[in-house]
């Protein structure tokens, strides 16, 4: 295989797996849930 179709083929590699990772974060971030139950929240203000 010459130098450029490895280099070539890498490169596709490459920018396919940063694809397939950023789709998973962005399904991961979509998809997660929190739930705060009987928690209260206060600022206090200091003067």
């Amino acid at each position: 295989m010459s130098k450029t179709k490895k280099s070539l083929w890498l490169s596709a590699v490459s920018m396919m797996l940063c694809a397939v990772m950023l789709l998973g974060t962005t399904f991961a971030w979509f998809t997660d849930s929190v739930t705060n139950t009987g928690n209260v929240i206060q600022a206090v203000i200091w003067m």
